[in-house]
């Protein structure tokens, strides 16, 4: 699917270099880049991206002074991937290197025409007339073309990173995509140093593993390139509970380049009781020489738990009503709920549009990888929301550490607050653990008039799949919907709130807690009838969502009053006359809990 870019001292200079074949770096040299040789290895040509129209393109990375590579070396060579629409270029290609970000492209440091005839799909290696040395400079290096009709020549990959893909077009304003979902440009500079260190890789924290006490746990680890050789095999240590490494192991890999990562499966030993066990990996040798990267330890926890608790899966898609592809989430948050119901909990997160609350701002700028695009349970991982029905089958039967249990009473006739009472119980013995309980209100059924409330449809005439025929017959913007699941009101929905849940946690111990949210200051809620009560535990180590529980809000309580001068307690749940948790009380019988440990009989009529 071809991407639209959407937009958010004296020179020397060369002429009409050429492609060189394949440049092979000498011993005091290695092709660096934020785009890695993995990224490279699994470029989509389809995907290329650019625009609909006649355009010129400025595209660039920005490298600063602190980079340990680049800032005392020379620049000998640039390598620039293109994809098959390479061909529709309508000038020749300009290298560029310029100690300030250009504004007049001819005035940059260095330029170096390339002529476009010599210019392939894949990778084109451009060797510089006269090699620029960095001498300890900020430094932009990028390349500029035009094209005379729609042209998606440029090429992307990996993950987003800062500084990593920087665009003008048609000599506009600069933008770092770094955040957009477009991924890193495909550049590397050939560096000449002489001194770079050679056999490095840095180890990448594990997280949390959870597995039944008695079994095996295993975790895939990460490792990266941060040397010039490309590495062919890591020894590596475990520990348990920062012991001393007992045992090394050798793992040989496939190479992999400057920059580059490889995950590999290390088994953690086993976990004997339903505890916390902290370990550590640390890489020792690489290539068979001393690992020489001072991030060379890895750390994380093995999790024992002596049961399987009920989870409910937590999806949050990042949407906005001026994002023309966010029907595709729209469409796919559907499905998700006719398949699933209630077994999951579905966060529609707007963002820069008039659904917007501001208590998602920091989920949005820690976990958006664009628009549209969703985390299941934040795992880091971005999922695109048109598949979330299919992408949700891996999370139900997913071992977790806690179960959560939530009931949701107003607190007033008025309906101006919630009461969120929750119980939350682990299911292994740990100390210093760092967990949080967040709570967000979510409404279906919210509409408005007006351009604010109108979704922009880059899908209007276009073909489309079957699901997606609505939108595909629409016009170019849509108004009169109904947007579901969204997010009206959250407290502490990122990090969780301290103090919510203990720091010491024991195996099938109960803890409890309640909150008051106050919405009565809240414009965005419509309807109070169709909100539901989502609360989520988040291990505050990694950011993950441990598990949540959904509730529909129950009317306030009635029937249940103080003495006069009895000390005011909230209630932190009811129960029948058998000893079950009641979401509001029932009518009959009721024992109330109170927040000072005491508890009541009442009868409500």
């Amino acid at each position: 699917m071809k991407k639209h870019l959407l937009l958010l001292a004296a020179a020397l200079f060369a002429t009409f270099a050429q492609v060189q074949a394949a440049i092979e770096p000498t011993e005091t040299q290695m092709w660096w880049g934020y785009f890695t040789d993995s990224d490279a290895a699994s470029i989509d040509y389809d995907s290329g991206l650019g625009f609909g129209s006649a355009s010129t393109f400025d595209a660039g990375i920005a490298v600063p002074m602190t980079d340990r590579f680049v800032s005392g070396s020379t620049i000998n060579a640039v390598r620039i991937w293109f994809g098959p629409d390479v061909s529709k270029l309508s000038t020749d290609l300009t290298v560029w290197i310029s100690t300030q970000q250009p504004t007049d492209i001819a005035a940059a440091d260095y330029v170096q025409t390339v002529a476009k005839s010599s210019l392939t799909q894949g990778a084109n290696d451009i060797a510089l007339s006269t090699p620029f040395a960095v001498d300890g400079r900020d430094i932009f290096v990028g390349f500029t073309f035009s094209t005379r009709s729609a042209a998606y020549p440029l090429v992307s990959n990996g993950a987003d990173a800062q500084n990593s893909f920087l665009f003008r077009h048609n000599g506009d304003q600069w933008y770092d995509f770094n955040g957009q979902g477009y991924g890193k440009l495909a550049i590397q500079l050939l560096l000449d140093g002489g001194d770079y260190p050679r056999d490095c890789a840095a180890a990448t924290d594990f997280g949390r593993i959870v597995v039944l006490q008695g079994k095996h746990g295993s975790a895939s680890f990460s490792f990266t390139n941060a040397g010039a050789n490309p590495i062919t095999s890591i020894t590596y240590g475990l520990s348990t509970d920062d012991a001393t490494v007992v045992e090394e192991r050798t793992v040989t890999v496939s190479p992999v380049g400057f920059g580059g990562s490889k995950s590999i499966t290390v088994d953690l030993g086993l976990a004997e009781q339903a505890r916390k066990y902290s370990k550590q990996i640390t890489i020792t040798k690489v290539n068979g020489n001393d690992n020489a990267e001072k991030r060379r330890t890895a750390y994380g926890d093995l999790i024992g738990v002596s049961s399987a608790p009920a989870v409910l899966p937590v999806v949050e898609e990042f949407t906005g009503t001026w994002c023309g592809y966010c029907p595709y989430g729209t469409v796919g948050m559907q499905a998700a709920h006719e398949a699933y119901g209630d077994r999951v909990a579905l966060i529609a997160v707007h963002s820069g549009d008039v659904m917007q609350v501001s208590s998602y701002d920091d989920v949005v700028n820690a976990y958006a990888s664009g628009f549209p695009s969703s985390q299941i349970n934040r795992s880091g991982t971005s999922y695109y929301p048109y598949y979330l029905k299919s992408y949700l089958t891996k999370f139900f039967d997913r071992l977790t550490q806690g179960s959560l249990e939530l009931n949701a009473v107003w607190t007033d006739e008025e309906k101006t607050a919630v009461e969120f009472r929750t119980t939350t119980r682990f299911f292994y013995d740990g100390d210093e653990e760092l967990y949080g309980l967040a709570f967000v209100l979510v409404e279906d059924g919210l509409k408005g008039s007006g351009s604010r409330w109108a979704q922009t449809n880059y899908l209007s005439g276009r073909s489309v799949e079957a699901d997606m025929a609505f939108w595909g017959k629409a016009g170019s913007t849509v108004s009169n919907l109904q947007y579901d699941h969204v997010a009206v009101a959250g407290w502490d929905v990122k990090d969780g709130m301290d103090g919510s849940v203990e720091s010491s946690v024991r195996d099938g111990a109960v803890q409890e807690f309640a909150y008051t949210g106050d919405i009565s200051a809240s414009t965005l809620i419509q309807d109070k009838a169709k909100l539901t009560a989502i609360a989520l535990l988040i291990d505050r180590k990694n950011g993950f969502i441990v598990n949540a529980a959904r509730s529909e809000i129950a009317d306030a309580a009635t029937g249940v009053s103080r003495l006069e001068g009895e000390p005011s307690a909230a209630v932190t749940g009811y129960y029948s006359i058998d000893g079950k948790r009641l979401a509001a009380p029932a009518r009959g019988v009721n024992l109330v809990k109170f927040s000072d440990g005491r508890t009541e009989k009442v009868i409500l009529k």
